[in-house]
């Protein structure tokens, strides 16, 4: 059995935080992209492997919600943080991408609980100095497939 790439990983270990951050239900996601709710809590719980397809679905589809969903300041930063520099991401030791799954978790529940975007950035200030803009040329999904 083949390694799983590093950048399916991050996704699948931050996927309940993300999810909880673009403000979608686990049944809300897995009408998106065509599965059922059981296959995003068995991701989220990872109980299965995240498969390459259900990768490129999420990232197309949260991809999307950054683009049209002007008013959600925190989903983009926080995607950039996770995926903004495809290369530096295969070399992340265990420990910033703990830093980094902390962090996200504790911005998913404070989104969760209804603190503003404006709260969470006042206390933890910007997440990213800077949030990429790759839903125009999805440069992410070439990285992915070479």
């Amino acid at each position: 059995m083949t390694a799983i790439p590093p950048r399916i990983s991050y996704l699948q270990d931050n996927l309940q935080s993300i999810r909880k951050i673009a403000k979608w239900t686990a049944e809300d996601l897995s009408k998106k992209i065509g599965v059922t709710k059981q296959t995003i809590s068995n991701l989220e719980n990872n109980r299965t492997k995240m498969s390459l397809t259900q990768y490129i679905a999420i990232r197309s589809v949260l991809e999307y919600e950054v683009e049209t969903n002007k008013d959600n300041v925190i989903l983009p930063q926080v995607l950039s943080v996770i995926f903004d520099d495809e290369n530096i991401n295969d070399k992340r030791d265990e420990q910033e991408v703990k830093e980094i799954k902390d962090k996200v978790s504790m911005i998913g529940a404070s989104v969760a609980s209804g603190v503003s975007s404006n709260t969470i950035l006042s206390f933890i200030g910007p997440i990213s100095k800077k949030v990429s803009n790759t839903s125009k040329t999805f440069s992410w999904m070439k990285n992915i497939l070479k």
